[in-house]
């Protein structure tokens, strides 16, 4: 409740779920399983850079309902080889995803429902050499193989992009 928190240099690596989860919903749930009823969609996030987040299941990183007057700022990520969104950010606003670097997701970034974003200095790439020594030996016998798992693709956004750089 009493944000902002940093997160700086931390790695999630072959979870069963998601890399990194982040929702501030429309309530605060205390301890004794009472409420708070005061939104906590504002509350300042902080730092969040220098993290990775490869080889999860679903999700590399995923935020909801982010509504801060601040700007967030999402600096130096290395999101590799998740399942479906390397970075995944719903009904949210005011952030700005830079330099950093994506390849092998499902989706490399999505977003929905978000206003006032800026990606700058990123690099979104399906299969790149970088991705294809990752998941050759030693680091790996045999890359996994499901029905359920889509070709790598660079980003879906519904929303207008007013400035791509």
């Amino acid at each position: 409740y009493n944000g902002p928190n940093d997160y700086v240099r931390n790695i999630a690596v072959g979870n069963e779920g998601d890399g990194f989860y982040f929702v501030n919903d429309w309530r605060l749930t205390m301890e004794n399983e009472g409420y708070i009823s005061v939104s906590q969609r504002g509350i300042k996030m902080g730092t969040f850079s220098k993290n990775e987040a490869i080889g999860n299941a679903n999700f590399g990183m995923r935020f909801h309902n982010h509504e801060q007057q601040e700007r967030i700022i999402f600096q130096g990520l290395k999101i590799i080889n998740n399942r479906f969104q390397g970075f995944y950010m719903e009904r949210s606003r005011r952030a700005t995803l830079s330099q950093s670097y994506f390849a092998g997701n499902g989706y490399g970034i999505e977003m929905r429902w978000c206003d006032e974003m800026e990606i700058i200095d990123t690099e979104i790439r399906g299969i790149s050499n970088d991705l294809k020594a990752l998941v050759d030996p030693p680091y790996y016998n045999k890359p996994c193989v499901s029905n359920n798992f889509r070709s790598p693709m660079g980003y879906r956004m519904q929303t207008n992009i007013h400035n791509f750089d």
